[in-house]
């Protein structure tokens, strides 16, 4: 499948700044940046979830700590 993509002339000079650098081809830059950016996306997703049930738990915990001073005198 081939792409084509349009950047902005600030972002070309970069790209071509980290071709000079690193010495990787173009393409494997840009693929390596939206696989980063992929992937970092999936995993604040994951940390939402993890974050949402949590914050489940810690709502249950604390209902449960009021709970056992229900009979208090």
């Amino acid at each position: 499948m081939q792409v084509t993509v349009r950047l902005n002339r600030s972002v070309e000079h970069k790209l071509a700044s980290a071709v000079n650098v690193t010495h990787k081809p173009r393409n494997l830059l840009i693929n390596e940046a939206i696989t980063y950016y992929l992937d970092s996306m999936k995993l604040g997703v994951v940390q939402e979830e993890i974050d949402r049930r949590m914050q489940a738990f810690n709502e249950a915990d604390k209902q449960d700590d009021l709970s056992d001073f229900g009979d208090w005198p």
